[in-house]
């Protein structure tokens, strides 16, 4: 009944034509709109209804106020800096059969860091970053987790932490990299603790980019933007929504391009928005997100297994995981957490150390990253890697 009244929702239907639809009372159609806000964390009908409905209406204004030409091609006459920034990624072959892609940046013996990409699939970087990266001697490895890009997704029915855990180690014997720090984006931080709950041996510490741990009740929820928080709360409360939500706005992303939509989103964060202004980055921003809802990608499948696993209790994954160094880098301005929220997280995991910084937001990688990449070296090189000859 939910998923119906959502979409009835989406076609701009009010609640006397929904009602009508479902040949039911106003009355009761009210009541079960009221559920669906309950549980999507919306303030109100009209909030449900303009998030939703949102959906459409960009579509007939985004292409007029934005640039949003890929701009993620190779240009002629290009030096060794853009080559590496454009590189192809590289395909292995799973156990099970599956295709997975990586991204393998920054000299090839450089001290290796795990990266991982996030929900808006940021694999790539751009040259200042690349530049830093080989002054520093720093490595980074990216996979391209299932569902994104072109690595195959797994089984709907699976376990899509299980899943990447073993897809990452499997891509690490690959590569003969036995331990190295790992450096989770955002929600991306269960699979950094449930690898170093679950092989403590590979992972030398775990450093947060705007990393967001499991907790409990809503009040967090409150902090964020509206778009967070309804795809977020969506997940804790009405998983049922969550996949014909999360396909509608991928679909929505499709139609008027990404860097539309992913800037629709982050319209709330200044520092996120600036990014804008720098067209080689943009580039480079927009060939990531294609990787997420591109001509021949839709990760909305995989999107949606990892937000429900996310918004799950999966705290005792951090708690297996205390004896390793963990750190989170985060940003006052990250459309996904507040001030109060990085609270919560202190009083939660006392044992965390946690840096925020007041002017950067959820793209902070791009935006800190002379400050950041140092850091990441620095780790990298701690762990000592054993790396084993490929044969």
């Amino acid at each position: 009944t939910e998923q119906a009244i959502a979409k009835a929702l989406v076609e701009g239907k009010n609640t006397k034509e929904i009602a009508q639809a479902r040949d039911t009372t106003e009355g009761t159609a009210r009541i079960q709109i009221k559920s669906i806000l309950r549980k999507m964390n919306a303030r109100n009908q009209s909030e449900i209804i303009r998030l939703i409905l949102s959906l459409r209406e960009l579509s007939e204004d985004s292409r007029s106020q934005l640039d949003i030409s890929p701009g993620a091609q190779p240009v002629d006459g290009q030096d060794w800096l853009d080559t590496e920034v454009w590189k192809p990624f590289r395909e292995i072959t799973l156990p099970d059969g599956r295709r997975m892609f990586y991204h393998d940046m920054g000299p090839i013996d450089g001290a290796p860091i795990l990266f991982s990409h996030m929900g808006y699939c940021q694999a790539r970087w751009h040259r200042p970053m690349l530049a830093m990266a080989f002054k520093m001697g720093l490595r980074i490895i990216v996979p391209i987790r299932a569902g994104y890009g072109h690595s195959d997704d797994i089984d709907p029915k699976g376990d899509i932490i299980a899943a990447a855990r073993g897809d990452t180690l499997h891509l690490l014997d690959h590569l003969g990299i036995h331990r190295l720090p790992y450096v989770p984006q955002g929600n991306d931080l269960i699979f950094a603790a449930d690898l170093a709950a679950n092989h403590p041996e590979r992972v030398s510490e775990i450093i947060g980019l705007c990393a967001r741990p499991y907790l409990d009740g809503d009040l967090h929820y409150a902090g964020m933007s509206k778009w967070h928080r309804f795809f977020l709360s969506t997940a804790k409360h009405a998983p049922h929504l969550l996949s014909f939500t999360a396909k509608a706005a991928m679909a929505m992303a499709r139609r008027i391009g990404v860097v539309a939509m992913f800037q629709h989103m982050q319209k709330d964060s200044p520092p996120d928005m600036a990014l804008y202004d720098n067209k080689p980055l943009v580039a480079v921003m927009t060939a990531n997100a294609e990787l997420v809802a591109g001509k021949t990608t839709l990760a909305a499948q995989a999107y949606t297994m990892e937000l429900l696993a996310s918004e799950a209790p999966w705290d005792h994954l951090l708690i297996q995981a205390k004896d390793i160094p963990i750190r989170f880098i985060n940003a006052a301005q990250d459309p996904a957490i507040d001030v109060a929220t990085v609270a919560q997280f202190r009083d939660k995991y006392p044992w965390i150390d946690i840096e925020v910084i007041p002017d950067a937001g959820q793209m902070l990688i791009y935006q800190k990253f002379r400050d950041v990449i140092p850091i990441l070296a620095e780790a990298a090189k701690a762990a000592h890697p054993r790396r084993k000859k490929k044969t």
